[in-house]
């Protein structure tokens, strides 16, 4: 059954004409935000909703398969197609909306899906204080009382002040009528650069030193602190699956910055002649509009228009 069926199954009172307008990308979110936004706290047959819910949706369901044949695997016996880590780094505005439900209605069940890469994250942390080989141990399991619970409470706030907005999921459709065709037509109202520099080899190495890079989506600025340097305007950057390969049949894994998704672009085996630096925000590939649905629109505003595609912070 397509997305857009199971939308209409399990919301047959619901009219929103934006649905329509939906990629595939999109009309699964869809069916995550409605579900979260019609559920009742306080109706008796809330846990059966949440359950059904949760049984049709794509996104925790193949995170729930990775889980079980992945779960007796050893760290370093997983990939980027199944690494939790990985795939709710990808899934970050998915991962917030099950999470937050889940606490509201304290459906604890789901958790053991949902903190899986917490857990492996603080595997990593705790290898640096303490032998990991026996998680049995009673050293380990002294660590893990007294450091797991502050570590996991401040990853779930890292990963909730980095997801998307449901804004940058459905802003596009939401907001498409008869102007919104024009809108990118021109500029948005940002400085240009009055002579636009040759794009350069700007690939970012993502080891910073234990440290965390931040973007400013206002500037293009990008500043490394251990702490969240302040305003919404600044994003954590992450280091992105593109689900591409590049000519040696490798994973493309690149910055969430514009300078990643160019990195992207010439992995792939393009020229860097096809982008054009409009401002320090904004991008435009030339011939890349049919990329307009990819992983892009997770981390950026893009538009494919005539072929090119805009992408911008």
């Amino acid at each position: 059954m397509s997305d857009k069926k199971l939308l209409i199954k399990l919301f047959d009172d619901t009219n929103h004409d934006w649905i329509w307008y939906a990629d595939e990308f999109q009309s699964e979110c869809a069916f995550i935000y409605l579900w979260e936004a019609n559920l009742d706290w306080e109706d008796p047959q809330v846990d059966k909703y949440f359950s059904e819910g949760v049984e049709n949706m794509p996104v925790y369901q193949k995170a729930l398969k990775n889980y079980e044949e992945t779960s007796q695997l050893l760290k370093s016996e997983l990939t980027a197609e199944n690494d939790p880590r990985i795939y709710w780094k990808e899934n970050k505005w998915a991962w917030v909306k099950l999470y937050t439900a889940a606490q509201k209605i304290g459906a604890d069940w789901i958790y053991l899906i949902l903190e899986a890469p917490i857990r492996l994250k603080f595997l990593d942390f705790a290898e640096n204080w303490v032998d990991t080989t026996d998680l049995t141990s009673d050293e380990y399991e002294a660590f893990r009382k007294k450091h797991y619970p502050p570590f996991k409470d401040a990853w779930i706030d890292a990963i909730k002040k980095s997801a998307p907005s449901d804004n940058d999921i459905f802003g596009d459709i939401w907001d498409n009528d008869e102007t919104f065709e024009v809108i990118n037509d021109v500029i948005e109202e940002e400085e240009e650069l009055e002579d636009p520099e040759p794009i350069k080899d700007t690939s970012i190495d993502m080891n910073f030193g234990g440290s965390t890079a931040w973007v400013n989506e206002d500037t293009g600025e990008i500043k490394l602190s251990k702490n969240h340097p302040g305003g919404d305007q600044w994003v954590w950057i992450d280091s992105v699956n593109t689900g591409d390969v590049d000519a040696d049949g490798k994973t493309l894994f690149v910055p969430s910055v514009l300078e990643g998704a160019i990195d992207w672009w010439v992995g792939l085996g393009n020229p860097r002649s096809d982008i054009m630096q409009v401002s320090k925000t904004k991008i435009i590939i030339s011939g890349a509009g049919d990329y307009s649905k990819s992983w892009l629109r997770r981390y950026f505003f893009v538009k494919d228009k005539s072929g090119d595609l805009i992408i911008s912070y």
